[in-house]
C-alpha cells in the first residue's frame, strides 16, 4: 500500500509541475530571495555604507544574515501566502478539486504533491538568497571599504544551519496557509486571510506581544538570534515548536480535504473524533512542554569562570560591589582564562566585574551560582557572553524608565490639589506596569528565578513610591499648611518594599526612596546630604546601615565644597559604623580627596615623551597644566581629544601647557597615534600605570586635571573639554574675561 501511495505521489508532483508551467512560481521565489542582497548592494553603493563590525566576523555570512532580516520579517511569509494560494487555486477554478476524486490516485498524493510545490518554492528563495548574497558579496568588494575585521571565508555548515532553520519554520507557515487556501476557493480571500494573520503579528509586536507559537513570530527570530542557541544546539525550542505544529496542520488539513467536510473528518466516526482528540493531545502536550519556561538551578557553590579573547595584558579580574566600592574578589588571568571558588556568602546582587583597567561590565550573581564569562575587547568594543545558572538574569533587558501619566501630571504640576485621586492614579499605573510584565525567556527558553522577578517588582514598586515623594514635596510647597495622608493604595505599594533591603543597594532608586523615608520628617534649614546622613544615624546597627552610611558618606566627601566640608563629615559620622572596615574605606576616601584638593600638591608621576626621556610635572612648573589621561583603545578619549585639541590651539599664546599622558600598556600603539596628533599638545606616556591611578584617583578615563604654576590642584577632576564648564575654569583661573 505504502508503495502504491508513493508512486500515486510521485505521478501527482509530476503533475503539478506541468500544471504550474507559465505561472513564474519558481522564477519569483527565486527573485525574491535574491531581492535583498540586491537592495543591499545599491545602499552600499550610494551610502559607501560598510559592514562594520568590532571583532573578527565571516563577511559573507554576515551579509546574507542582514540580507535575511527583511526577508524573514514579511516578504518570505507574504511569498509563501501568495504561493500556497496560488497552487491552491490552479485546481479550485473549474471545480478541479472535486474533479481529482474522479483520479486514479490516492488523495494523500494529491494533497501533498501540491504543498511539496509550495515548500519547492521556498527552497528556492532561500537557495537564492545564499547564492546571490555569496555573488553580490563579492561584487561588493570590488567597490566599497571592507572593515579590517572581516574575514573572507565562507562558513558552509552556518549557512546549512541558517536555511534549515528558515525551512523549518516556513513549513508551520507553509501547512497553515495551504490549509486555508484548500478550504477557501476563494484566492482573493485566501490571501487576504493570510495577510491579515501576517500584518496582525507585525503590528502588536512593537507592543511588546511577541508570541513564541506564532508562526509570524517565530521565523524573524531566526534573524533575531541570529547565532542561535547559547548551549550550541542546532535548534531553538521555538523551532522545534514549529514542526510540532506543523505535523498538526498537514494532519487536520489532509482529513479534512479527504472527507470534505469538518463533519465528516472528524465526528462521523468514533475512530476519527479520538484520533483528531490524540493528535491534538499530543501536539497540545509537546507544544506546552516546549514553551513552558525553564529555570537554572542553583550549583552546588559559588563559582565565576571563563575566558577572555583579546589582546589587552591582562593579569586580574576583581569583583566589586557598587554599593560601597568593596572588591569581593582578586581573580588572577592565566592564558586569557580565570576561575575562582567563593570561600563566603554573597548577597543576590548586579556586581561589577572589572577587567584590570581596561574593561568592565555587570553581573547578577549571589550564592551557589556558577557563571562563565566568554568576553571579546579590543580597542573599540567590548562584547560579552554570560552562562550558567543566572543565564536568563543576566540576559534579561533592564527595567527601562516608560512614559507614564503619572509622570506627565508630576511634571506638569497638575492634581496637586488632589491627592486622593493622584494617589489612585499613581496605584493603577503601578498595577498596569506590573501585569504588563512578562515573562522574559531567553533563545532556548529559560527565564529567570522567583528571587530576580521579586526583584523587579520591587524596583517597580520603587519607581512609583519615588513618584509619590516627589508629588508630597511639591505639594508641601504649594500647601505648607495641608498634610498629605498616605492613602490604602500607596500604603499597598509601599508594603511591597522594605526600608532594609540588602539586596536593593545597587539600585539607586532604592537608595533614593530609603533616604527620603528617613529625613523627610527633618525640616531643618539644612542641606539634603546633612538630612539623609543625620537620618541614617538613626536606624538600627548592622550591615544595612553601614552600607547605606558608607554609600552616602561617599557622595557627600564628593560633593563637599572644600576640605573643612570633608573633614566636618568624617570627624561627625565616620565614628557612627559598626564595621571598622566601613570606617577605615571611609577615611580613606577623604584622605585620598583631600590630597587632591584644591592648593594641594600634585604627586608625583614617572613618564616618557615620544623621544624616550624620563619626564615628570615638576618640569612643567611656572605655567598652569591641563592635563588630558587617555589611551588609544578608549573610544570617548577619541571623542574628547579634538576638543582638548582645539583648546591648545586657542590658547597657545597663554601661561598654559596642554597636556596627554597615556595609559596604553602597548608603548608602541601609543607612539604611533601620539605622533599623529595636534603639536600643540604634548605627549607622555605612563610608566607606572597603577600608582598613577591610585594616587590620581582616577577610576576611569577620559580624566581631566588641572594644575597651578606651582605645580597644586585646582580641579583633580575637571569637566570634559567638550562641556562649556571645561573653559570656562580655565579662563577664571588664567585671568581672562569671559
Amino acid at each position: 500500500m505504502t508503495k502504491f501511495v508513493f508512486k500515486d505521489y510521485a505521478t501527482a508532483l509530476r503533475a503539478e509541475h506541468i500544471k504550474k508551467k507559465g505561472t513564474g512560481i519558481y522564477a519569483l521565489s527565486a527573485v525574491v530571495g535574491a531581492l535583498f542582497p540586491f537592495i543591499m548592494l545599491v545602499v552600499a553603493l550610494f551610502r559607501n555604507a560598510e559592514q562594520t563590525q568590532p571583532f573578527d566576523y565571516s563577511y559573507y555570512l554576515f551579509f546574507i544574515q542582514e540580507s535575511a532580516i527583511p526577508l524573514t520579517n514579511f516578504f518570505l511569509p507574504l511569498l509563501i501566502i501568495v504561493m500556497a494560494s496560488r497552487i491552491a487555486q490552479l485546481d479550485h477554478r473549474n471545480g478541479g478539486w472535486q474533479l481529482m476524486e474522479t483520479q486514479p490516485v490516492h488523495k494523500f498524493a494529491i494533497y501533498f504533491s501540491k504543498f511539496t510545490v509550495v515548500l519547492i518554492s521556498v527552497a528556492v528563495a532561500l537557495l537564492s538568497l545564499i547564492l546571490s548574497g555569496l555573488l553580490i558579496g563579492w561584487v561588493l568588494t570590488l567597490f566599497t571599504t571592507i572593515p579590517e575585521t572581516a574575514q573572507f571565508y565562507i562558513p558552509y555548515w552556518k549557512l546549512i544551519q541558517l536555511a534549515v532553520r528558515i525551512f523549518c519554520c516556513c513549513v508551520y507557515i507553509a501547512a497553515l496557509q495551504y490549509v486555508i487556501a484548500v478550504l477557501v476557493p476563494s484566492f482573493i480571500w485566501s490571501i487576504i486571510i493570510g495577510f491579515a494573520g501576517l500584518l496582525a503579528g507585525v503590528f502588536v509586536k512593537p507592543f511588546g506581544y511577541d508570541f513564541d507559537w506564532y508562526p509570524y513570530h517565530i521565523l524573524p527570530r531566526i534573524t533575531t538570534f541570529r547565532d542561535g542557541s547559547d548551549f550550541g544546539y542546532w535548534f531553538t525550542y521555538t523551532d522545534v515548536v514549529s514542526v510540532v505544529i506543523t505535523v498538526a496542520f498537514l494532519y487536520i488539513g489532509f482529513q479534512w480535504y479527504r472527507h470534505r467536510t469538518w463533519k465528516l473528518a472528524f465526528l462521523q466516526k468514533g475512530t476519527r473524533l479520538w484520533s483528531l482528540v490524540a493528535v491534538l493531545a499530543i501536539t497540545g502536550g509537546a507544544v506546552g512542554y516546549l514553551l513552558a519556561p525553564k529555570v537554572m538551578k542553583p550549583y552546588h557553590t559559588s563559582v565565576i569562570a571563563g575566558k577572555v579573547d583579546t589582546e589587552f595584558p591582562l593579569q586580574q579580574i576583581y569583583i566589586v560591589n557598587h554599593t560601597i566600592q568593596d572588591t569581593l574578589a582578586v581573580i588572577p588571568v592565566h592564558n586569557n582564562t580565570f576561575h575562582y571558588v567563593f570561600d563566603k556568602q554573597l548577597v543576590t546582587d548586579y556586581y561589577a566585574v572589572e577587567f584590570d583597567h581596561f574593561f568592565r561590565t555587570n553581573l547578577y550573581f549571589g550564592s551557589l551560582d556558577s557563571i562563565f564569562i566568554a568576553a571579546k575587547a579590543n580597542e573599540n568594543a567590548t562584547e560579552f557572553k554570560i552562562t550558567g545558572t543566572r543565564l536568563a538574569e543576566n540576559r534579561a533587558p533592564g527595567l527601562q524608565q516608560s512614559w507614564s501619566m503619572v509622570s506627565y501630571y508630576l511634571q506638569n504640576n497638575l492634581h496637586l490639589d488632589n491627592p486622593q485621586f493622584f494617589g489612585k492614579e499613581i496605584y493603577k499605573d503601578w498595577q498596569k506596569k506590573v501585569k504588563e510584565r512578562k515573562v522574559f525567556k531567553t533563545v532556548d527558553g529559560y527565564t529567570s528565578r522567583a528571587d530576580f522577578d521579586g526583584r523587579i517588582t520591587k524596583m517597580l514598586a520603587v519607581r512609583y513610591l519615588n513618584y509619590w515623594n516627589e508629588y508630597e514635596k511639591k505639594r508641601v510647597a504649594v500647601y505648607p499648611d495641608e498634610t498629605t495622608a498616605v492613602s490604602p493604595e500607596i500604603q499597598q505599594i509601599k508594603d511591597q518594599v522594605s526600608l532594609s533591603d540588602e539586596s536593593l543597594l545597587a539600585h539607586e532608586p532604592y537608595l533614593d526612596y530609603v533616604i527620603y523615608a528617613i529625613s523627610a520628617s527633618n525640616k531643618s534649614d539644612i542641606a539634603e546630604d546633612t538630612k539623609a546622613l543625620m537620618g541614617i544615624t538613626q536606624l538600627p546597627d548592622g550591615l544595612f546601615k553601614d552600607k547605606l552610611l558608607f554609600w552616602q558618606i561617599n557622595k557627600s566627601l564628593n560633593d563637599a565644597a572644600d576640605s573643612r566640608e570633608r573633614a566636618a563629615i568624617v570627624e561627625q559620622y565616620a565614628m557612627v559604623f559598626s564595621d571598622h572596615k566601613y570606617k577605615d574605606k571611609a577615611i580613606h576616601i577623604y584622605e585620598l580627596l583631600q590630597s587632591l584638593g584644591r592648593g594641594e600638591p600634585a604627586p608625583g608621576l614617572n613618564a616618557v615623551d615620544l623621544q624616550g626621556n624620563t619626564v615628570s610635572l615638576a618640569d612643567l612648573k611656572g605655567k598652569y597644566v591641563a592635563v588630558d589621561v587617555w589611551a588609544t583603545w578608549c573610544g570617548p578619549c577619541k571623542y574628547q581629544s579634538p576638543y582638548f585639541e582645539k583648546l591648545a590651539i586657542k590658547y597657545h599664546d597663554q601661561p598654559i601647557s596642554f597636556l596627554a599622558i597615556s595609559i596604553d600598556n602597548d608603548k608602541s600603539k601609543w607612539v604611533v597615534e601620539a605622533k599623529n596628533k595636534s603639536k600643540s599638545v604634548m605627549q607622555w606616556h605612563m610608566s607606572d600605570m597603577e600608582s598613577f591611578g591610585r594616587d590620581f584617583n582616577i577610576s576611569s578615563i577620559p580624566h581631566f586635571i588641572f594644575l597651578d604654576p606651582e605645580g597644586k590642584f585646582v580641579h583633580s577632576k575637571m569637566s570634559f573639554p567638550s562641556e562649556n564648564a571645561f573653559e570656562i575654569i580655565l579662563r577664571k583661573e588664567l585671568g581672562l574675561p569671559d
